[in-house]
């Protein structure tokens, strides 16, 4: 399958987007996944609804979900894109992080003073998560270059939102630029 310049520039522009998305940047780009977007996408279930667990201290919570964000980050440098022929397959390498990270932090019960602030940064990582699995679905389908613009608009509102939402909640480590 070939894909015209413009889309593998859109293609490039919305990894870039992707590997700044929630938890932090990588000054690298990526790819040697195998993993595909079907069992990238996968059930969000398990994500979808927070930990009935122990209501954490804001220190605590905070402290917990930047390592995890810092983990994030690690994982997302381990990505790397040396051509347009691996930069389509990336996207379900990072599909299948971005899920991870959205249910390490479903597994967090903030403290209440933060409990919709949270809420919205795992909706966001979800969104994200299958975004990111959509355009890859629009890259392997062949989609005009247009159709993904709505994607890579989805994209954008989601990580804003997250970082707004660290900022005001201290969570330096998801924090794209601190």
């Amino acid at each position: 399958m070939k894909m015209s310049h413009a889309r593998w520039a859109l293609l490039g522009l919305g990894m870039t987007a992707l590997l700044v998305t929630s938890c932090g940047s990588s000054s690298s780009k990526t790819t040697t996944g195998t993993t595909t977007a079907s069992s990238a996408g996968g059930s969000s279930s398990a994500a979808s609804q927070s930990s009935q667990g122990t209501v954490l201290t804001q220190a605590k919570f905070v402290a917990r979900a930047d390592a995890i964000c810092a983990r994030a980050k690690v994982r997302r440098k381990q990505i790397k894109v040396k051509n347009s022929v691996e930069l389509e397959l990336a996207l379900p390498q990072a599909a299948a992080y971005q899920r991870l990270e959205s249910i390490e932090f479903s597994k967090l019960t903030p403290p209440a003073s933060m409990a919709s602030d949270w809420h919205q940064i795992v909706a966001d990582s979800q969104t994200i998560t299958a975004t990111i699995v959509k355009l890859y679905e629009g890259a392997r389908a062949n989609e005009p270059t247009s159709a993904g613009t709505p994607l890579w608009n989805t994209l954008s509102k989601s990580s804003e939102q997250i970082q707004s939402i660290a900022r005001r909640n201290g969570l330096r480590a998801c924090l794209l630029v601190p």
